[in-house]
């Protein structure tokens, strides 16, 4: 979103100095399209610019995070046979060229190896039950802000039930700024939206 044009500059900038001269697509939402004239004028074609379209009522909402889903599933499948995917606030401070030699399974996905981090903690009852995964509330949530994936019809599929699933209010909502979701006696804290079912679907 706009507000995060300055730091999407300076993450484009560290990866073309630390890793390779590939494409970059920058998917853009909430944000007046000539103001984001400054990537192709720094960066020239090498950036593409795509809109995140109003699929779903809570699709531009900044703190449901539906965007980073659309981005992932719309480039994996009509743009790249490799990605990598990163929030915007993010940087690349390592190299990065040989990161899709180093993946499992074609893909990376980092754990937080922290009991207080495990789905119960930051998914609703609602959204665990959506998603249908017994013993997922147990497991570690992972960082949904930088995930790669090489094209494949395993992960082709995985991308799209993300998706698909984050289409669902009962799965996407509530937004960050709701605390304790499930009442007070709940687990959850708050709720991870596409972070929980990443890891929700990790662990299915």
């Amino acid at each position: 979103s706009e507000g995060f044009i300055p730091q999407a500059l300076n993450l484009i900038q560290s990866y073309r100095i630390l890793s390779y001269n590939q494409n970059i697509y920058l998917y853009y939402f909430n944000t007046d399209r000539e103001k984001l004239n400054i990537f192709n004028e720094i960066f020239g074609d090498k950036v593409k610019i795509k809109e995140v379209k109003n699929v779903c009522q809570h699709a531009l909402s900044p703190r449901i995070f539906f965007y980073k889903v659309y981005a992932i599933r719309d480039c994996l499948n009509n743009h790249s046979d490799s990605i990598i995917y990163s929030d915007s606030a993010n940087c690349f401070v390592k190299e990065a060229k040989n990161i899709h030699n180093h993946l499992i399974d074609n893909s990376l996905f980092l754990a937080y190896p922290y009991e207080g981090l495990t789905n119960k903690y930051w998914t609703t009852q609602q959204c665990l039950k959506a998603i249908d995964a017994p013993g997922a509330e147990f497991m570690p949530q992972y960082w949904a802000g930088f995930q790669a994936y090489n094209k494949n019809k395993t992960n082709i599929d995985f991308v799209n039930k993300m998706y698909d699933y984050m289409l669902l209010p009962e799965v996407a909502l509530p937004d960050t700024t709701v605390v304790k979701p499930d009442g007070h006696l709940g687990t959850c804290r708050e709720h991870r939206q596409d972070q929980s079912v990443l890891s929700i679907l990790i662990h299915k």
